[in-house]
């Protein structure tokens, strides 16, 4: 029990030692264990709920799932970025044309195929439920064209009104969760990106040695941890958008030819 200069202990001290320690939130994702809790985030409800009624501290929180951890993500980049530049010689990996970005292509540098290596599953995954979802959000659009046709036509049952509705509010739902997962996930990953970078560059700052560090000043290894691992960090989750920006703008086109016809192209 802790006790002050004046050898009394204070009247919200605990056994423990926690003075006045606000307790643990229950929840967290680790306990998400159903589909329905993660795909509507209920995990974090506990948390929302809390800092709805009153102030939320840092130790509260819970702990980082264990792929999120610097630790982790710093030693599976360092994993993939052994097996990558194994046969490859220092003086390759930072020649002057390197410097001035007369190397290896993009696709073909060390930094992208590890980065490909550790995240190139869940990256496909996600990339691939997005365009599933861009053709998804055709479908609305073609339902409400129907709802409108359906309160022209006076012969219309309401069994068919309701479906088209229903249909409609599914379809929103289902795309508005996927969403949410697809850009969740995403960003964890930029995040993850980011923290390895830092991590692997502040591991490899404290073993240089001097030769080393004439070559490298404080200001350029600041910058790879700071700017760089930033601008990586955020083109990740808009990468896709590459992808998925074009298949939207070719999709609504083609419907927009297809209802409104020529004029369309206007």
């Amino acid at each position: 029990m802790p006790f002050k200069s004046s050898g009394y202990a204070p009247l919200d001290a605990t056994e423990d030692g926690d003075e006045g320690k606000k307790p643990m939130l229950p929840g967290g994702e680790k306990t998400a264990t159903t589909w329905f809790s993660k795909c509507f985030f209920l995990w974090a409800t506990p948390a929302v709920d809390w800092a709805y009624r009153q102030r939320l501290e840092d130790e509260q929180l819970w702990d980082l799932a264990g792929c999120d951890t610097v630790e982790t993500c710093t030693d599976e980049m360092l994993s993939a970025w052994k097996e990558q530049t194994k046969g490859m010689r220092v003086e390759d990996m930072a020649s002057d044309e390197v410097a001035r970005g007369e190397g290896p292509s993009l696709l073909k540098m060390p930094l992208t195929r590890v980065l490909w290596q550790v995240h190139k599953k869940k990256y496909l995954k996600w990339l691939v439920i997005k365009i599933l979802n861009d053709f998804n959000q055709t479908i609305p659009a073609i339902l409400l064209n129907k709802i409108l046709f359906f309160l022209q036509d006076e012969d219309a049952g309401l069994d068919e009104g309701c479906a088209l509705v229903i249909t409609a509010f599914v379809m929103m739902s289902i795309k508005t969760v996927l969403e949410n997962m697809f850009f969740f996930e995403l960003i964890r990953m930029s995040i993850q990106i980011k923290v390895a970078i830092i991590g692997v560059v502040f591991r490899k700052s404290l073993r240089l040695t001097p030769g080393a560090r004439a070559h490298h000043s404080e200001g350029q290894i600041m910058n790879l941890m700071q700017q760089d691992s930033e601008r990586l960090m955020w083109f990740i989750p808009l990468s896709p958008m590459l992808i998925s920006g074009t298949l939207q703008i070719f999709l609504n086109s083609m419907l927009l030819f297809y209802y409104i016809g020529v004029t369309s192209v206007v």
